[in-house]
């Protein structure tokens, strides 16, 4: 579906409203953690771009690091963090491990896709979002410590 052009959200909501059991919901013992709520855009996203459904096995996709909770305190401790691997630390089976979902060469469409779009899980670019309280300086401003990007929030009155 997502090679013929249908949008991810497009996917899930065909799964859903198909009745097509979503990973979770399938194998619960195997999934307890998770909500067992349906298909989800990032769950088909992590399928996407997933080589193991190539049928080899792959290892160091993402890798553990360390960060201080407060980077001017040191003693305030640390959290661990995954983070996706660059492409080098990424180990492949030098043979198939198990049956393959799809072809290598339909997941490479799929990858050439996702990198054509500049973003995971889209074909299309971002429409502006209409915002009741619009940010001047959405998207632009970052935290120095962390780096993630800041959110406004309107404080109940309008400008």
């Amino acid at each position: 579906m997502y090679l013929r052009g249908t949008g991810l959200r497009t996917i899930d909501s065909t799964l859903n409203q198909q009745g097509i059991l979503c990973p979770s919901a399938l194998d619960p013992g195997r999934n307890t953690h998770r909500k067992q709520d349906g298909w989800q855009t990032s769950t088909l996203r992590a399928i996407l771009t997933n080589r193991r459904y190539t049928g080899w096995q792959v290892w160091g996709r993402a890798h553990r690091v360390e960060r201080l909770l407060d980077p001017t305190d040191v003693a305030a401790g640390t959290v661990t963090v995954f983070k996706h691997s660059a492409p080098e630390r990424v180990v492949t089976s030098t043979e198939q491990a198990h049956p393959a979902i799809v072809s290598v060469e339909m997941f490479d469409s799929v990858q050439e896709i996702l990198a054509r779009a500049g973003r995971a899980g889209s074909s299309k670019p971002r429409s502006a979002r209409r915002s009741v309280h619009p940010f001047l300086l959405r998207g632009l401003v970052h935290c120095s410590a962390c780096g993630r990007r800041m959110q406004g929030h309107a404080r109940g009155h309008t400008l």
